[in-house]
């Protein structure tokens, strides 16, 4: 059963799939999660960078569709094997962002054919394609 810690953890990686320009590997993004867009507190992005690997982060689309998949480092900085697909939600500040959901969920009710999940599907299959997640591999999806 989740837990309130497991929430709040997820939540955390919600949060950091609104930061730009997130560098993959050993690299920090302390900086980057700090953004006012993502919000975290200094020490909140210190110990998220110290406890998530940023793997891959989605180009930007003119859509604003905005993705990263995170894998959780264990407290000596190696990766746990747990990996975390984020998306960000709508962002108020991206006019495309708010056009894509007032006119595909609000006036026609349908998400197919929604240029922001187009671009997850490719994101999702580039993952795969580069072998950084596996077509069966089992995955959390903030």
């Amino acid at each position: 059963m989740p837990t309130v810690s497991l929430f709040s953890t997820y939540a955390q990686t919600s949060l950091a799939s609104y930061a730009a320009n997130l560098v993959s590997g050993v690299a920090s993004n302390v900086a980057r999660y700090q953004e006012p867009s993502v919000g975290m507190s200094a020490s909140q992005a210190q110990t998220f960078d110290n406890t998530w690997a940023v793997i891959q982060q989605s180009a930007p689309t003119a859509s604003g569709f905005s993705a990263v998949l995170l894998q959780k480092k264990d407290s000596a900085g190696n990766a746990t094997g747990e990996k975390v697909l984020s998306i960000a939600g709508s962002d108020l500040s991206s006019p495309a962002d708010l056009i894509t959901d007032l006119v595909n969920v609000a006036a026609l009710g349908t998400v197919l054919g929604m240029p922001q999940y187009v671009s997850l599907d490719s994101f999702y299959s580039q993952l795969v394609s580069t072998g950084k997640l596996a077509a069966s591999e089992q995955f959390v999806f903030t």
